[in-house]
């Protein structure tokens, strides 16, 4: 993940989270891709975000979780019954999801549940 930073290419970053952000998102059938971009995202929040925020790696990216992943992607797909945890496939997608919250709170704190 940190390889984006370097290089000169921090420019395509917002393309990058937001492709992830699509591809976890409930609109893509394949839950295995959707796995995949959840897994990214987590590794993302432990790389790029610190214990204090003004030492976050990557300006911006802690409140494009808070604002934009987490009720997109996390909340509003259980809210509205579009993950069935009866499903194999989808209880799997419901841990990652779950992985990604825990990796935010362990490096967001308390902030993370606001």
């Amino acid at each position: 993940a940190n390889s984006l930073l370097q290089g000169g290419c921090a420019s395509f970053l917002q393309n990058v989270t937001t492709t992830l952000m699509i591809g976890a998102s409930p609109n893509n059938p394949e839950v295995s891709a959707r796995k995949t971009c959840l897994q990214c995202l987590g590794a993302m929040i432990l790389a790029w975000c610190a214990d204090d925020p003004s030492q976050d790696s990557v300006p911006g990216f802690r409140q494009f979780i808070m604002d934009q992943m987490l009720p997109e992607v996390c909340f509003r797909p259980i809210i509205e019954g579009k993950v069935n945890a009866k499903d194999a496939a989808q209880s799997g997608l419901i841990g990652e999801m779950a992985a990604m919250l825990i990796n935010l709170y362990k490096r967001c704190g308390e902030s993370a549940c606001q």
